[in-house]
């Protein structure tokens, strides 16, 4: 067989074998989703000046909503697995009315098990389509989260 063929037959043979997998459902158990999980999460605002201190937020996710507990309100949720990676997902949500900003978020999260303090984690990019701003986000999974001061009480801290 000629080194053409060759390179052909393995590259149709790593084709099928890649459709194959994608077409494959993850194992439930091996799905770890964002749903009914709650976050501390730290958020760095695109509009101050570096070195881009993040404030604390709370964001409680259900099976198709996410709740950020700074502007009290909450919006649509979807989350799909990331085929090939074993405990990850990926997610959208938005909009998010907070105070009229009009909040997306496009994030992904990890299955934390197992790591040594075995916690979920989660990243994100979040944008203010009102304002223009973009936010970064990071986050462990924490139950208890809750922020110091309440809402009603102080700025909102995803406005310019």
């Amino acid at each position: 067989m000629s080194l053409r063929k060759s390179i052909a037959v393995r590259c149709l043979v790593s084709l099928i074998v890649f459709l194959i997998f994608l077409a494959s459902p993850l194992s439930a158990d091996g799905v770890q989703t964002v749903a009914n999980k709650k976050y501390d999460v730290w958020v760095s605002q695109s509009f101050v000046p570096a070195p881009f201190s993040p404030f604390h937020d709370c964001f409680t996710f259900t099976t198709n909503t996410l709740t950020v507990d700074a502007c009290a309100s909450s919006g649509p949720m979807t989350e799909v697995p990331i085929f090939g990676v074993l405990g990850m997902t990926l997610w959208i949500a938005g909009p998010i009315p907070c105070g009229g900003l009009n909040l997306h978020f496009s994030g992904t999260s990890l299955n934390g098990s197992g790591l040594p303090e075995g916690k979920d984690t989660l990243g994100a990019v979040g944008l203010g389509r009102t304002e223009g701003t973009t936010f970064g986000v990071e986050g462990i999974q924490n139950p208890s989260c809750s922020i110091a001061t309440p809402t009603i009480q102080r700025p909102n801290p995803y406005k310019k």
